[in-house]
């Protein structure tokens, strides 16, 4: 009882020190396109929309629930959101130092380097609320039952809690819950010392406990609805328009080549070291079945677009188990995978301290002003951002009441929740692709039937052979022009 109040305690006090790591974070920048995408969505549900009725997302629906119940508990603000994701990021440390000790490694040796390992790739690197914070919590709660599934002899309680997980995680976001759904399965098999009929009837109980949770909001948001076909035609799309690709090992020829490089490789790296440790050592330890978990679902979030910007935590946590890993079993070369770690960590600091953030807007250390905005109120940005977000604040009150539309062209919805106007569409993604030919004239018409009069354009705005660019070329003229929209107003219909 000692021991484990011990390592309660040793777990909570490192935690609070990423919690501390974090905390300066949470009020930095804004990310017009992808954090607006998530918190608009979360808005129109706060309002009492529902998706997939009322607007189409892309995902299935948990995390914008989630965030539209603290919406209704706080308020619509940018910061709330931050807040709830910081939180998150809190709870995948605290589980984190949890699923160590259930894999033995309750000692600080083991506790600190990890600690450094997903921290330097967590919250800081991605501070917005997108769906795949709640899917890493998911994957290392995942991680834990798995591990103790394997240590005792009730399996079918263990099932159950795997089938509520796996029902949870195609909640919050759908390719990662089908494929946990299926490693699970696996595993279950290969993994477990049980005899056939015993894992036949643990495999039905995690399997029907996920079709009965998954079952009824499936039909509630797609069957019932109507709009199936559409989100399976957006993900096919989506997955074929955005051909897989991976960094060139030429660019270790390149200066600091080495550093583009280890982010994307040290999981390939993992996976050599535990098919090696598979085939060729036969380790069929619970901390290599265990190690699939992150490893699956760094794959399944870099594909099909080649970007680390959204499973930054899924690399500190397959960092994690590499270490981990690499303590238990016997390698020539461990030294260096060692330092192939600490290179890593060094360029998660880097990319952190003096690279953009989130991959794509400023440095953190220039966002030094407060916006004056009610619905990002406690965030900070750059001085230049916070006077064009107030001037086009003001134009659109001025020139719109609160219950008329505007649109926002063709991909940054944080503007429909900066600005507090409504959306006239049911996309917030409206690049060429993300909707159809026949799907743009419709939205045309819609523009003209709720005759929006103030158009924000980001970007490129004029794509060849798009409906919908055309409409605005033609019938809107620029009013103001800065560095993060054009104000257009529209003239004639």
């Amino acid at each position: 009882m000692t021991m484990w109040r011990n390592n309660v305690l040793t777990n909570v006090f490192l935690s609070i020190l990423a919690l501390i790591y974090y905390i300066p974070f949470v009020n930095k920048g804004l990310i017009l396109f992808d954090e607006g995408y998530m918190i608009h969505f979360a808005q129109r549900i706060a309002t009492g929309q529902i998706p997939y009725y009322d607007f189409f997302v892309q995902y299935t629906p948990g995390f914008f629930y989630l965030l539209a119940f603290f919406f209704k508990l706080f308020g619509t603000n940018v910061l709330v959101g931050r807040i709830v994701t910081v939180s998150i990021a809190y709870l995948i440390v605290l589980l984190t130092f949890f699923l160590l000790d259930e894999l033995g490694f309750h000692k600080l040796y083991f506790k600190i380097p990890s600690l450094v390992l997903i921290s330097v790739f967590g919250f800081p690197l991605l501070n917005v609320p997108i769906d795949v914070w709640p899917c890493i919590l998911l994957t290392v709660a995942l991680m834990i039952v798995f591990v103790r599934a394997n240590q005792f002899s009730k399996k079918w309680k263990y099932s159950l809690y795997l089938g509520l997980l796996l029902s949870l995680m195609i909640f919050m976001k759908q390719n990662l819950g089908l494929g946990y759904l299926a490693l699970v399965n696996l595993l279950l098999f290969v993994s477990w010392k049980e005899n056939f009929k015993t894992k036949i009837i643990n495999l039905l109980i995690i399997d029907s406990i996920f079709i009965v949770l998954s079952a009824p909001w499936i039909y509630y948001f797609f069957i019932r609805s109507g709009d199936l076909s559409e989100f399976l035609r957006f993900s096919h799309d989506f997955v074929t328009t955005h051909p897989f690709s991976y960094p060139p090992l030429t660019y270790l020829f390149q200066p600091l080549g080495l550093f583009k490089l280890l982010p994307y490789y040290m999981p390939a790296i993992f996976v050599l070291v535990l098919c090696y440790q598979y085939f060729f050592k036969k380790d069929r330890s619970v901390l290599l079945y265990t190690s699939l978990f992150p490893i699956l679902g760094f794959a399944l979030t870099i594909i099909p677009l080649t970007d680390l910007v959204h499973i930054y935590p899924f690399l500190g946590l397959s960092l994690v188990m590499f270490f981990l890993g690499i303590q238990k079993i016997k390698l020539q070369y461990k030294l260096f995978y060692i330092i192939l770690l600490a290179f890593t960590v060094i360029i998660g600091l880097y990319l952190t301290l003096f690279r953009e953030q989130y991959r794509y807007g400023l440095p953190y250390r220039v966002d030094t002003t407060y916006s004056n905005l009610l619905t990002a109120k406690g965030i900070m940005v750059t001085s230049i951002q916070a006077k064009e977000l107030s001037y086009i604040n003001s134009y659109v009150d001025a020139h719109s009441k609160k219950s008329d539309y505007i649109f926002v062209y063709p991909f940054s919805p944080m503007l429909y929740f900066l600005t507090d106007r409504q959306n006239p569409t049911r996309y917030g993604n409206l690049i060429p692709g993300n909707v159809t030919y026949e799907q743009e004239k419709q939205i045309v018409a819609i523009l003209k039937k709720k005759k929006v009069s103030i158009v924000l354009t980001v970007g490129n705005s004029n794509f060849k052979n798009s409906p919908i660019a055309d409409w605005v070329q033609k019938h809107t003229i620029l009013i103001e022009n800065n560095s993060l929209c054009q104000i257009r107003k529209v003239t004639n219909y």
